[in-house]
């Protein structure tokens, strides 16, 4: 038996775990599941950590395609040499463009590494990853199409 996810969430006065385990719904209706969920949920609770259950019907769609899109991102030293420095300079040129949402993030990115004169792709990699690590925030329940105008805050 296994648990699919422990989340280190941070409160106004520290970090809690918390512990979700996805399963279809279609699976809640065997007998057997229920056995081996029950198992799992008394083993967290003597724990003290919160455990729930996850279906397809409490997951957003939008969510996970945006979470897909981004994720591998989070950290850039594979990408580049000098991941913050490279960061930065992108962030700073890219800022005020994203702010307005007027063109599409795969424009504006373009046109990013056009102006630093650098490598097709850069910029949009450095927006991924300034969402992947919440520097900037994007409604996450609407899907990221970079071929479109996307509403983001940035820091």
């Amino acid at each position: 038996m296994t648990s699919d996810f422990v989340i280190s969430v941070r409160n106004g006065t520290g970090t809690i775990e918390q512990v979700r385990t996805v399963k279809p719904s279609k699976d809640l209706a065997s007998e057997r599941t229920l056995e081996k969920l029950e198992i799992e949920r008394r083993f967290w609770q003597a724990q003290k950590i919160d455990w729930r259950i996850v279906t397809e019907q409490e997951i957003s769609i939008p969510l996970v395609k945006n979470v897909k899109w981004f994720h591998a991102y989070q950290e850039l030293k594979n990408y580049f040499e000098d991941a913050d420095n490279t960061v930065k300079r992108i962030e700073r040129a890219l800022v005020e463009d994203v702010k307005d949402a007027k063109m599409p993030l795969s424009t504006i990115a373009v046109a990013c590494d056009d102006r630093l004169g650098q490598r097709e792709g850069t910029s949009l990699t450095v927006i991924r990853h300034l969402l992947a690590t919440r520097r900037w925030k994007a409604d996450m329940s609407t899907e990221i199409d970079p071929c479109q105008g996307v509403k983001i805050a940035t820091a």
